[in-house]
């Protein structure tokens, strides 16, 4: 299947002195699923997710960023259950 996934974030960072920075967020967007099957007649699908992250930055130079999240979200289907999906990442962002 290919998935298009289209999502905005709000992010609040409540101690922004510390060294080692945490932040939440909360959102939500939508997912638009196209199956690839040819046994079965498969429809395309487009369902809305809800999401909450949790996460930490660190500074490592003035340009340089380390982060680590967490987030959950949960895409509302017009099935019988929702599908939950978690999702771990580790990144670092640069500044010019």
């Amino acid at each position: 299947s290919d998935s298009d996934l289209y999502q905005v974030m709000i992010f609040s960072q409540p101690f922004p002195e510390l060294v080692v920075i945490p932040y939440l967020g909360v959102g939500g967007g939508i997912i638009n699923t196209k199956p690839h099957s040819v046994l079965a007649d498969s429809q395309s699908r487009r369902d809305t997710l809800m999401a909450g992250a949790i996460g930490l930055k660190y500074h490592l130079a003035r340009n340089f960023i380390l982060r680590a999240e967490y987030k959950y979200s949960l895409v509302l289907t017009d099935r019988d259950d929702n599908e939950e999906v978690q999702t771990w990442k580790l990144g670092f962002s640069v500044f010019f």
